[in-house]
């Protein structure tokens, strides 16, 4: 993930990945039709335990890292995967370097589960509609598929939904609540949470495809296909 602070929420959201390698590759670095989705169809708030993530036991080789890499850049989202009318400007990465680490303490998990800065890891320009919304992609690609499954397991848990919504509210100037969005299946995974607040609406989904996380952070999700955007980048990279 990596998430916004006195910028839009979206941005400090792209901090998982935030932001997935299919069965034999990976890769990765840093530089719609509409997604309709009721909050009240949430699943069961259960609270779910998520077992601290194993080191891996085998270091990539510079190689590996840079084959990853090249993964991730290539199943980033461009220009022509969003509508007609929309306009391309730079990635802006949060100011809040302390963000992931306090997101991370609150849900009790290691920051691996919330920053994949360590990961061979891409983020693609950010993508602005007409009616104002925005849209960023990124990728992070993982030595195995360890941390990628609690990864999507972790953001359906109570504790999640409700530290993402307390950390990242004051960058919205906004009391939000967070929510489990119900998706279609997509890949080896898929999980996402609206965080939503007065006139505020932010989408944060990561889809699973082998050992790589895929994220998509959406501020304003009006006519925006998530589950088809999500899509596409993992049919790049698989």
């Amino acid at each position: 993930l990596a998430l916004p602070d006195a910028l839009p929420i979206f941005v400090l959201l792209a901090v998982a990945v935030a932001a997935c390698g299919s069965g034999g590759k990976s890769g990765a670095d840093n530089s719609n039709s509409t997604s309709s989705v009721d909050s009240s169809t949430s699943p069961s708030t259960a609270k779910t335990t998520v077992p601290e993530p194993t080191p891996p036991t085998t270091t990539a080789t510079s190689a590996s890292r840079e084959a990853d890499l090249a993964l991730a850049r290539l199943g980033l989202l461009t220009l022509a995967d969003l509508p007609s009318g929309w306009s391309v400007q730079p990635h802006i990465r949060s100011t809040d370097p302390g963000i992931d680490a306090r997101i991370a303490s609150c849900m009790g998990v290691s920051v691996s589960l919330v920053n994949s800065s360590s990961q061979p890891h891409a983020d693609s320009p950010d993508f602005v509609g007409s009616l104002g919304q925005r849209v960023q992609s990124g990728i992070a690609v993982f030595p195995d598929v360890t941390l990628p499954r609690q990864w999507i397991g972790l953001y359906t848990t109570p504790d999640a939904l409700t530290c993402l919504a307390r950390n990242l509210g004051p960058s919205e100037h906004a009391t939000l609540t967070g929510a489990v969005l119900p998706l279609p299946k997509v890949g080896d995974g898929i999980v996402g949470v609206r965080l939503t607040g007065g006139s505020v609406t932010v989408d944060v989904v990561f889809a699973r495809l082998g050992r790589s996380i895929v994220d998509l952070v959406v501020h304003d999700p009006t006519d925006v296909n998530e589950a088809l955007l999500l899509t596409r980048m993992l049919e790049r990279i698989s």
